[in-house]
């Protein structure tokens, strides 16, 4: 089994706000299938904090490649565990599906993804569903990725990000420190640290 923690700092897509959150995962992959659960712990700029969202990921690697390279496929529950009226979650149910494609090209990776997020029910927040979109390239352990989404909420813009990440490997560990770059013009900076096999 593979551990992951990692620390972000960055802005709320529902209400903008600035917030700090750290982050433990358990994957695990059995045959052509990934299972992955993760939570942390979320504190907000004015001064709320707490336990985060429980997310629980399933990812089908499809085998074999296909004419343009390497296929996945993710489905994701949210089980809102996270506090709504500390604004810490939406109180939401959320159910998103997600199709990647990875092409290797020599020492070069190319991925493309699209996915949806159906959006349950909040009290405190009108919520809608999404589409989102992306792409990057791989290079010698530095990527650079581009995301794009619909709103969250009506009435709002569509986000979109670029996010530059290096990637050192240390035996069984993976460091990724990344800083992304909002079409909001706000910052973002994190570290993720993977342990491969740590069970």
């Amino acid at each position: 089994m593979d551990v992951g923690i990692s620390a972000h700092a960055g802005q709320s897509d529902v209400d903008e706000e600035n917030w700090q959150f750290y982050s433990l995962s358990l994957r695990e992959r059995y045959k052509n299938f990934r299972y992955q659960a993760s939570s942390g712990y979320l504190q907000r700029e004015e001064g709320q904090e707490g336990a985060s969202d429980l997310w629980l990921a399933v990812t089908w690697l499809r085998p074999k490649a296909v004419a343009a390279g390497w296929l996945d496929v993710r489905a994701r529950l949210k089980v809102p565990t996270a506090n709504e009226n500390e604004s810490l979650g939406t109180g939401s149910w959320d159910q998103d599906a997600r199709l990647q494609l990875l092409s290797p090209l020599g020492t070069v990776t190319l991925w493309n993804y699209v996915s949806f997020r159906r959006r349950g029910t909040s009290e405190r927040f009108e919520l809608q569903n999404s589409a989102g979109w992306g792409s990057g390239i791989q290079y010698r352990g530095y990527s650079l990725t581009y995301d794009g989404s619909q709103p969250s909420q009506p009435g709002r813009s569509q986000r979109h990000s670029l996010s530059l990440i290096k990637q050192f490997k240390i035996d069984q560990l993976r460091l990724s420190p990344y800083i992304r770059w909002n079409n909001n013009a706000s910052l973002g900076a994190g570290i993720s640290v993977l342990l491969k096999e740590a069970f």
